[in-house]
């Protein structure tokens, strides 16, 4: 039993090493910024970084926090395409949903945003710390 318990915790620490999440490998960076809408920062939502040297592989992701900042550490240096994923825009006669006590009220931005096809958003990733501001507008 107690083999088995430590055999798994091996392959877990495996499974770890191989995401990525050792320092070791490519230069990494670390990049970070501010998104807004019109002029309004964003209190929710995701940025996703695409590479565009391997479009299929996962985005880097990163929440964005109620300051409307988000961050990303330890991402590959290389060119990117980027998306924001928030509320969405209500549809005209919609009414948006009031947020929970305690949170927020979100800022609504357009879906094409959540594309990386036509968000119209890129950035290249260069060494060391850099600030990647994302100021949206229709």
């Amino acid at each position: 039993m107690f083999r088995q318990a430590v055999g798994g915790a091996v392959l877990v620490g495996l499974a770890v090493a191989a995401t990525g999440c050792q320092k070791s490998g490519p230069p990494r960076a670390f990049v970070t910024g501010t998104v807004s809408y019109q002029g309004k920062t964003l209190t929710t939502g995701e940025v996703a970084f695409y590479p565009e040297s391997a479009p299929t592989e996962q985005p880097c992701l990163a929440l964005i926090g109620r300051d409307g900042t988000y961050r990303m550490t330890e991402i590959l240096l290389g060119k990117y395409t980027v998306s924001v994923v928030a509320p969405a825009k209500p549809l005209p006669g919609q009414t948006p949903r009031t947020p929970p006590p305690n949170r927020p009220i979100p800022v609504y931005i357009p879906v094409k945003f959540a594309k990386p096809q036509s968000s119209g958003l890129s950035f290249e990733v260069r060494d060391g710390t850099q600030q990647f501001d994302i100021p949206l507008a229709d």
